[in-house]
Formats: C-alpha cells, sequence, structure tokens
C-alpha cells in the first residue's frame, strides 16, 4: 500500500505539495487482499525453491492530507528531535557526564602546567649553575625528568614521511567530522539533503589540510624538511584514502561474485575513484606545495628550543632508555587512555550504530548533541595525549615519542570501538547470513578506522606543541 501524505499551502489554495511518501509491504494471496477480506492470511513464499512459482500482487494508494505538515518541516513526521524525550534526557546525562570527565582531565592538565613544571624548572635553577650547562648534559639519570633529554628529544623520528602523512589525513578526517557536524547542526546541511554526499565535500576540500599539515609536521620531525614534501603531501591526501577505496572495492567484488544485492553500484565505485584521483590527490599536493614555502608554524615552533643536533644515533639513542614505569608501558597507556574518550562518545555511538545499523529507516537527529560530544572527545583526546607525553618524557622515554603519542591515541579508541562493534554485532544485531555479518564487520571497522586516525593525529600535534612549549621554558630559564 502506497501513502501519499499532501498538503495545501496557504497562499495558493490550489498548489497541493507531497509531504510523505509511505510504503507498507504485504504478501498475500488475490482472494485474501486487504479489502476483500477482513482476516487474510501471508501469501506463503519459499525462497528457498527451485521450481517456477507465481506471485500474485496488488496495490493501494492511499492519499492523506496533512493540515500541519508543511513541506519546510516535513521530516518532522519521521523525526521528533525533542530534547524533553527519554532520548534527549539521556543524552544531557551522557553531556553531564562528559563534562566531568573533561574537567577531570583539565585538573591533572592543569597541574602538570602549573605545578610540575614550575617545580621542575625551579629546582633546576637552584641546582644548577648554569641553564647552558644543563642543555648539554649528557646524563640521563631517571632523577633529572625531563630536563636531562632536552638535548635528544629532537631527534629524528623513525620513518617520518609515515608519521606526517598520518597525522596529515588525521587532520583532514577531523576537519570532515567537525565540518559535517556543524553544517548538520545549523541547519546548512540537514535530512533532507545527502549528507554522504556533503561529507565526500568535506572530505575532498579537507584534502589540502591534510597536505599542508602533513608538510608542517614533517618540517619539525625531519632533519631534512625541504626534500620530501612532494611525497608526504601525496602519501596525505592518498594513503588512507586509497587503502579505504581498495577495502570497499574488493569487498564488492566478493559480494558482485556471490550475486547479493548489497554491493554497491558499480558507477558509485568509478565516480569514488574519479574523485580520488582528480580532486582529492591534486588538493593535496596544493595544500603541501604551499606549506613547503610557508614556515610560519614551524619556524614558531623550532624558535622555542635550542638549535641543538641530536648527538646521537638512534640505535644509542634507544638502548640509552632507562627501564620504564608500569603505566607506561603501551597496553596499560592503551586501556587507561581509551576508557576516558570512548565514556564521552559511548551514548552517541549507541544512537548512531542503531540508526545505521539496526533501524535503517530512522534517522539519527541530535546533532547538536553530536557536534558537542566530537569537540569534547577532541579535548579529551588533547589532554590524554599531555599527560601521557609528558609520563614518558619526564621517565626519560625520548626515543619515538612522535609515533607513541600517535599510536597511544590511535590505538587507545580503536581498541575500545572494535570491542564495542563486536558487542553490538552479537547482542543487538539479527544477522543470518555471512555477507551481512561481512559487511557489517568491515564497514564497522573502516569508520572506526577513520575515527582512531583523527584522534591519533589530534594526539601527535597536541604532544608536538607540548614538548615544544615545555622545553622553551628550560630555554629561557
Amino acid at each position: 500500500m502506497f501513502v501519499i501524505r499532501w498538503h495545501k499551502e496557504n497562499g495558493n489554495p490550489k498548489k497541493k505539495t507531497i509531504v510523505g511518501f509511505e510504503v507498507y509491504p504485504k504478501s498475500v494471496s488475490d482472494y485474501h487482499c486487504p479489502g476483500a477480506s477482513k482476516n487474510f492470511a501471508n501469501y506463503p513464499l519459499n525462497p528457498d525453491s527451485i521450481e517456477k512459482s507465481l506471485i500474485q500482487y496488488t496495490y493501494s494508494v492511499y492519499w492523506r492530507e496533512e493540515k500541519d505538515v508543511t513541506y519546510n518541516n516535513r521530516w518532522k513526521m519521521y523525526i521528533n528531535p525533542e530534547v524533553g524525550s527519554d532520548d534527549g534526557k539521556m543524552h544531557w546525562f551522557a553531556i553531564i557526564n562528559s563534562l566531568v570527565i573533561v574537567s577531570l582531565l583539565t585538573l591533572v592538565v592543569a597541574v602538570v602546567f602549573l605545578r610540575t613544571l614550575k617545580v621542575d624548572i625551579s629546582s633546576k635553577k637552584i641546582n644548577d649553575d648554569s641553564s647552558n650547562a644543563s642543555l648539554l648534559d649528557k646524563s640521563h639519570s631517571p632523577s633529572q625528568g625531563w630536563r636531562s633529554i632536552a638535548q635528544d628529544v629532537f631527534i629524528q623520528p623513525t620513518w617520518p614521511v609515515l608519521l606526517s602523512a598520518l597525522g596529515g589525513s588525521g587532520v583532514q578526517l577531523a576537519f570532515t567530522s567537525l565540518g559535517v557536524c556543524i553544517l548538520l547542526t545549523t541547519g546548512i546541511s540537514g535530512p533532507d539533503h545527502r549528507i554522504l554526499s556533503t561529507a565526500i565535500g568535506m572530505f575532498v576540500v579537507g584534502g589540502f589540510f591534510a597536505g599542508y599539515s602533513g608538510v608542517q609536521l614533517f618540517k619539525l620531525v625531519s632533519y631534512q624538511p625541504n626534500q620530501r614534501w612532494k611525497a608526504v603531501s601525496f602519501l596525505a591526501g592518498s594513503l588512507l584514502t586509497g587503502f579505504v577505496l581498495t577495502v570497499i572495492l574488493i569487498l564488492n567484488i566478493i559480494i558482485w561474485l556471490k550475486d547479493s544485492s548489497l554491493a554497491l553500484p558499480f558507477g558509485t565505485i568509478v565516480l569514488l575513484i574519479v574523485i580520488y584521483v582528480l580532486l582529492e590527490i591534486p588538493i593535496s599536493m596544493i595544500g603541501g606545495f604551499i606549506s613547503s614555502r610557508l614556515n610560519l608554524f614551524t619556524r614558531i615552533m623550532k624558535s622555542r628550543v635550542p638549535n641543538v643536533e641530536p648527538p646521537i644515533s638512534k640505535a644509542v639513542a634507544a638502548s640509552r632508555i632507562p627501564r620504564q614505569p608500569f603505566y607506561n608501558n603501551m597496553f596499560i597507556s592503551v586501556l587507561f587512555s581509551g576508557a576516558f574518550p570512548f565514556g564521552i562518545i559511548f551514548v552517541e555511538m549507541l544512537f548512531l550504530f542503531k540508526s545505521l545499523w539496526v533501524e535503517k529507516v530512522s534517522y539519527y537527529y541530535m546533532y547538536g548533541f553530536l557536534t558537542f560530544t566530537t569537540f569534547l572527545l577532541f579535548i579529551v583526546i588533547l589532554e590524554i595525549s599531555i599527560i601521557t607525553t609528558y609520563l614518558r618524557l619526564n621517565a626519560g622515554n625520548f626515543y619515538n615519542w612522535q609515533w607513541k603519542a600517535f599510536l597511544n591515541s590511535f590505538c587507545s579508541i580503536l581498541l575500545y570501538l572494535l570491542v564495542y562493534t563486536i558487542y553490538y554485532l552479537f547482542y543487538h544485531m539479527k544477522l543470518v547470513d555471512a555477507v551481512s555479518v561481512l559487511l557489517y564487520l568491515i564497514y564497522a571497522s573502516l569508520l572506526n578506522l577513520l575515527i582512531s586516525v583523527a584522534c591519533g593525529a589530534i594526539g601527535l600535534l597536541t604532544s608536538t606543541w607540548f614538548v615544544y612549549t615545555m622545553y622553551s621554558s628550560v630555554k629561557k630559564d
């Protein structure tokens, strides 16, 4: 049965606009059709039958006037964004809980900045005759904390090109997620627009920031920053996107071979590849080119610290790291660090997964909560990265601290998201065929991966800023 809802325009009574269209399918025998009999029986269909069968069908059209539903607010029939509803109350409770978490972490970060660093620098003034002598001190005694590694902390990390490219890709994803959330919250883009198209457009524009931020980051972590900016900007705009498109293409080939209707249209995949090659990569290269010519951010950071070349090789640096306390163990750090951001986004993940995977006919509509939660998530990642980086450096764990900052933020949120994805599969999804399970796991894992890369980039950039700020205090003293 087709239900067509229409509304008579006030300005023009002769003009009628369609404000809703609904389809209600039923499978019944011809003499039991609705209207012919009150007690009709469902028509039996055996999908496993190999013999030809006759499927009889009929349809009816019901026109219904909606006096209170106009064309502009027609989506209110399908969504109910009332903050006083049960869903709204749950969101408000989650927001309050998130603000408590953010406040506690902010207090810890404030202690790091206002007390711990101040005490370290003050003790340095008392115990050292000269700040310059302390900067050139080769001793790596654990009691000296992060001051003892002032000369070695800026050693080039392993695979700086890959690290910078991942950082740039994360900036692109963070820009896309925040941009889409803001557009949805402000009403510029809504349910009546193609949200996926908006996200793709924002992602392509974000390619500029991927190339720009990736090259800027490469200048901070590399000894030869002006030689490989092309590789960094190319990988920043192509590495992650190319990986996702490759996985989607392979997955759809498998589904096509299975003759399943769950595959993406071939034209859609071709369009995504064209956008990737002709728009995404060139825009990223443009951002990288501009970044290679502009050194504003890099100059500000490097001007804060002494211009001292690391006196030791990477192999020697790795061997000089003292025994670490238990909380600097990567696994323990990941478990601890991931609990806070997942606590921030848990409620939103519940509603998003419900809308994406369970109730596909419903719409996620509380975009204001989603935007605020996204901001809180990034703030928590920022604060945790400062805390964990300080703990590592204060214990003399300076080698590859950039990678550790990225991986700590990346793995912490990814671990919790993957566990939640598997939990949701067993306790909420009602999937019976292997293809549906495969689609759910792969698409959900890709979504989790994108979120984690964005968080990893935020952790990396924040830790980089924090380290340069911290050692600028040593330089000034």
